[in-house]
């Protein structure tokens, strides 16, 4: 600075001060728009200005927004529900739908959306059986069939095969299959629920999980016994 230079000059914070008063003469509402916007970008600048450490004070945040994160993932305990998808995971369980299929652990779980999941030990295991509800165009009605799960025997389609006897149908409105358990519980693996062509890709798609399911069930099956 020259000895001449006046040192009201040479500080910063006067001419910020000088152009906050000449905007505040400006009217009342556009003053204090302009005020806002300039101290928005000098929090911004500020904020990404590089400290003596060579990190700004955005780096540093983050860092610590990070670190404080990973601590608190550290101290969480996994829930029960976390644990038992954990453990179907590794076991590479097989699933249809909500069931899983834990051959290594021979259980089977049901997972609710909201809720935790239901077991049952294989063992547990007494019967199922395959719904279908179909109906054809040339007819204009409706069947109904089930069958014990003992009769489904073959490959893909062969469940269905079994249940509509062999007949055709244009359009499947229902396909799921009753699994039942000792104590009188049962779970149903709904794979189609609504009017389904049946010359369609998700229909075929729908079949081939269901039989797969059905092939699945006659594993258990053969441990059981």
């Amino acid at each position: 600075m020259n000895k001449n230079e006046s040192p009201v000059f040479t500080k910063w914070w006067y001419w910020v001060s000088f152009i906050i008063l000449a905007i505040l003469s400006l009217p009342t509402g556009i003053g204090i728009i302009i005020v806002a916007i300039v101290f928005i970008i000098w929090m911004i600048l500020d904020f990404k200005k590089k400290l003596p450490n060579g990190k700004t004070k955005e780096q540093i945040w983050k860092e610590n927004h990070k670190n404080h994160q990973s601590l608190k993932n550290d101290n969480k305990q996994p829930t029960q529900k976390e644990l038992i998808k954990n453990q179907l995971k590794k076991d590479n369980a097989r699933k249809f739908k909500n069931v899983y299929f834990d051959f290594k652990t021979k259980n089977l779980f049901r997972n609710h959306l909201l809720g935790e999941f239901d077991k049952e030990y294989f063992e547990n295991l007494i019967s199922y059986k395959v719904n279908t509800q179909g109906k054809s165009k040339e007819k204009h009605h409706r069947v109904t069939r089930a069958v014990v799960g003992t009769v489904l025997l073959g490959g893909v389609g062969g469940a269905v095969g079994a249940v509509t006897g062999g007949k055709k149908y244009d359009v499947i409105t229902n396909l799921s299959v009753n699994i039942n358990f000792r104590g009188g519980k049962t779970w149903i693996v709904k794979f189609i629920n609504s009017e389904t062509k049946t010359d369609s890709y998700f229909y075929k798609k729908m079949l081939q999980e269901c039989d797969k399911l059905v092939a699945a069930l006659q594993e258990i099956e053969k441990l059981n016994k």
